[in-house]
């Protein structure tokens, strides 16, 4: 993958998980977790600093 493809990666996934939408609870997530968390993502490492099925509920059928 291109530096540039990872890091554009990177940098859209961050801003996308730091909506307030993106997360289970209210308000927004912080910088450094969403941003590891997109890191991880386009590396495909499967590290995380949270409970990923729980604190990014995108693909929840259940309302926030």
């Amino acid at each position: 993958m291109r530096p540039a493809i990872a890091k554009g990666g990177v940098a859209i996934g961050t801003a996308l998980m730091m909506l307030p939408a993106a997360r289970a609870e209210p308000g927004h997530a912080p910088f450094v977790t969403a941003l590891f968390t997109a890191t991880s993502a386009v590396c495909v490492t499967g590290l995380g600093v949270v409970d990923t099925p729980t604190y990014w509920p995108l693909n929840s059928t259940d309302p926030p």
